[in-house]
């Protein structure tokens, strides 16, 4: 029976593929491949045991019931929705790492709390929460009212969202799940930090230790999984209706926690705490953190004035800002980041207006965005390389030394994926109608993705040019391996000083860096805010 587009036969053919998928490692890979492998799975299940029902449960208590302060909760988990995985890591570091304030202050400097296995998971899963709430929530206000005010008629609350909000929700969760899995598997920024071997880790380490990319121990491995992945990824994208939206619903009737609807309160809050204050509170006491002799004794105590100095423009003393002394950096990440993101609606608006009527058609656009979407950063970076380094040509030797080109076209290949989706999406809320009526009265195709793909879906390009400002700002894994001599950005600069661990310089250039990304955040969500209320006719 069909959930939410997903069908089971469509579910067991995932589950084959990945059988598959084992089947074939096991058999050709050689020991170390092998293991690899394992650990780049024993890492996604990891993260997704925890953040799925974590991040389920509070999509389902945020937007499905009457939770006081709901909507603000909301707002503060989406804003941090694009924090990037390095940022994560500072934060955590900052306090439980072995260089953090707490690590240092008690007796945990030897072992500290963030290392290893533990490391890698807990702050993986605290980057996956926001994203699952985000894509659960979504699927959850789709469940049918008439269904759920029919089952209240024979259960109560639990007993309804039980047996039909969740179950109709499945399909959310499975592609929440799917994006954890893509989330964890291409990213190397903690396995590299606690120094635990995956795939993709081999990737970015190897590029620096082997001669040929093709003497990579993984890398056809790392492939083969990305090919595996995005043919998933594909799988769920056929399952994407096709159908125009004329009008999108509204939240259907909200849940009543009745007497314990503030204990549920308390618990979400404590979770905002944990997932986001903590880590931020880890940042501003390591950057005002000053050390002191008295009587003979190393005294650690926390000075706003060193903060200040740190973080804001003071007159005389702006040279010690990280925003002065970071600034180069700044620069860099901004004008690629403009770059990719203007490149990337460019190409997205008109990929995204082709994919609306689906089939054969929407073809291309799906194996663009599914490979796009599974494959790893630096498996991206690397490709970018032999493309620019496989002939002799001393213009393509040029762009790749002494431009941003390589860069820019490693960025929009991570960026272009997520801008085709909300460009599809828009594309999807034109009533087929109007554009019809278009037709009947003597505009072109080109005239009718003008008029309906463009003009009429202003806010739904900003929205997209604003999450591929989010993605290319802070990304790490795919630009670290391109970047032209003397072209640092924020992300690179954070990550190569989170090795010898977070200092109060450190933790000042991390608050700086969430600031950029959290202000970037907020703007997508007032912008898609509006862009909803104008499709639901508010």
């Amino acid at each position: 029976m069909p959930v939410n587009g997903y069908s089971t036969r469509n579910s067991w053919f995932g589950v084959f593929v990945l059988a598959v998928c084992a089947v074939w490692l096991i058999w050709r890979a050689d020991q170390r491949t092998l293991g690899l492998a394992v650990n780049s799975l024993r890492l996604a299940a990891g993260v997704c045991v925890f953040s799925i029902p974590l991040g389920t449960g509070l999509g389902l208590l945020v937007c499905r019931t009457d939770l006081p302060m709901r909507r603000a909760i909301l707002v503060v988990w989406l804003a941090f929705l694009f924090v990037p995985l390095y940022l994560q890591a500072a934060a955590w570091d900052a306090g439980f790492g072995r260089l953090g304030w707490y690590s240092m202050a008690g007796a945990t400097f030897d072992v500290p709390w963030m290392h290893g296995w533990f490391a890698a998971i807990w702050i993986q899963v605290m980057q996956a929460i926001p994203w699952v709430l985000l894509i659960v929530g979504a699927a959850l206000t789709r469940a049918e009212p008439e269904l759920e005010d029919d089952a209240r008629l024979h259960g109560g609350t639990w007993w309804v969202v039980w047996r039909v909000t969740l179950r109709r929700s499945w399909g959310g969760i499975a592609i929440a799940t799917l994006w954890v899995a893509v989330l964890t598997s291409s990213d190397m920024t903690v396995t590299d930090l606690y120094q635990i071997r995956t795939l993709v880790e081999e990737l970015y380490t190897g590029f620096a230790l082997y001669d040929t990319t093709s003497s990579i121990p993984g890398l056809w491995s790392s492939v083969f999984a990305t090919g595996c992945l995005a043919a998933l990824i594909g799988l769920a994208l056929r399952s994407w209706s096709v159908r125009p939206l004329d009008r999108i619903a509204n939240v259907p009737r909200a849940f009543e926690l009745g007497r314990w609807r503030w204990a549920w309160f308390l618990m979400v809050a404590l979770v905002l705490v944990v997932a986001i204050g903590v880590p931020l509170s880890n940042l501003v006491y390591q950057a005002g953190l000053v050390v002191s002799r008295t009587d003979g004794t190393y005294v650690r105590h926390w000075s706003i004035a060193r903060f200040s100095e740190l973080t804001v423009l003071l007159p005389g003393h702006y040279e010690r800002t990280a925003i002065w002394r970071f600034h180069r950096e700044l620069g860099w990440t901004a004008l690629l980041a403009g770059g990719v993101a203007t490149l990337g609606v460019i190409m997205a608006a008109p990929l995204g207006w082709w994919a609306r009527r689906g089939g054969l058609r929407a073809l291309p656009v799906v194996l663009l965005v599914a490979g796009g979407l599974a494959t790893p950063g630096p498996l991206i970076g690397t490709g970018v390389i032999w493309l620019f380094t496989r002939g002799t040509s001393a213009a393509s030797v040029w762009l790749y030394d002494q431009t941003l080109a390589a860069p820019l076209l490693a960025l929009v290949c991570r960026a272009l994926p997520v801008a085709v989706l909300v460009c599809w999406f828009a594309a999807l809320t034109v009533p087929r109608s109007r554009e019809d009526a278009a037709a009947l009265d003597g505009i072109n195709a080109m005239g009718r993705f003008w008029l309906f793909g463009v003009a009429q879906n202003k806010l739904a390009l900003g929205v997209a040019w604003l999450v591929c400002v989010a993605i290319a700002s802070g990304d790490l894994a795919t630009s670290i391996l391109v970047v032209p001599p003397g072209v640092t950005t924020l992300p690179i600069r954070v990550f190569n000083l989170l090795h010898a661990g977070v200092d109060d310089q450190v933790a000042a250039l991390c608050l700086l860096n969430i600031g950029v990304i959290v202000g970037v955040g907020t703007i997508i969500l007032l912008v898609g805010g509006r862009w909803l209320k104008q499709l639901r006719g508010v």
